[in-house]
């Protein structure tokens, strides 16, 4: 990898999105930051090739949502207690935005993530499609389907088409973040930026020269180095104690 900060950078900067992108596919946080750094480290891998962060996210935007439909279709256990497709939910007293989401939970994974694609960031089935590495065609039926499903789960609660948007939305199915409300990276985010600089390097092979001191099991480059820059930035440990924690391994 020829520009290691660039997506160290992009890596704390992303990790939170995708992983709140894994969350509503999957309904399961410990999945969500699993499959948001499976994402980056496999962005990481190709990172030269892809042109820049915008082709980056997209690609690791669709590695979490083709490892999302994958894991639950070869038997993953959901997080959230799946509802009968045609047993429909209470209507009076329960939260409406909680009904949706056991609704959602009950999809196959593929509409699931289909639904989820098309009303949470807005794209059409081509573009789902692309995202799931379906025809658009299958997009389009397996979009309608899904809709049907959730008519018969939340019949006079409301069309799905409309309540989808704001509960998929909703603050409160982001992932936690220990970071808290409206941070665009924090701790969770630097780690799983970390975990994935680091997963690269483990994988490249120990070279000298890069833009960071050496030291055995790095990668070339200096990936660890990077890694440990984005742990200081988690832990709010000084720039400037960066190099000697570098060379020590801590």
């Amino acid at each position: 990898m020829r520009d290691e900060q660039g997506f160290a950078d992009f890596a704390y900067a992303r990790s939170r999105v995708l992983r709140r992108q894994a969350y509503l596919l999957t309904g399961s946080a410990e999945r969500a930051a699993r499959l948001a750094e499976r994402a980056l480290a496999d962005t990481a891998r190709r990172w030269d090739k892809l042109g820049g962060p915008v082709a980056a996210e997209e690609h690791a935007r669709r590695v979490v949502a083709a490892t999302a439909v994958r894991e639950r279709s070869h038997g993953a256990v959901p997080a959230v207690a799946l509802t009968p497709v045609g047993t429909a939910l209470p209507p009076a007293g329960d939260d409406s935005g909680e009904a949706v989401w056991r609704a959602l939970a009950g999809l196959p994974p593929r509409r699931r993530a289909v639904l989820v694609l098309r009303y949470d960031e807005g794209l059409d089935d081509i573009a789902v499609g692309t995202r799931l590495r379906i025809p658009a065609t299958v997009a389009t039926a397996e979009g309608e389907a899904g809709l049907g499903a959730l008519r018969s789960l939340l019949r006079r609660r409301g069309a799905p088409e409309d309540l989808l948007p704001a509960v998929l939305a909703d603050p409160a199915r982001d992932v936690p973040d220990p970071a808290g409300p409206g941070a665009s990276g924090g701790p969770a985010a630097a780690g799983a930026a970390a975990a994935a600089v680091t997963a690269t390097a483990a994988a490249a092979p120990a070279t000298g020269g890069g833009s960071a001191p050496d030291r055995p099991g790095c990668g070339a480059g200096g990936l660890c180095y990077h890694a440990l820059a984005l742990r200081q930035r988690a832990s709010g440990r000084g720039v400037a104690q960066l190099g000697s924690a570098y060379r020590s391994g801590r």
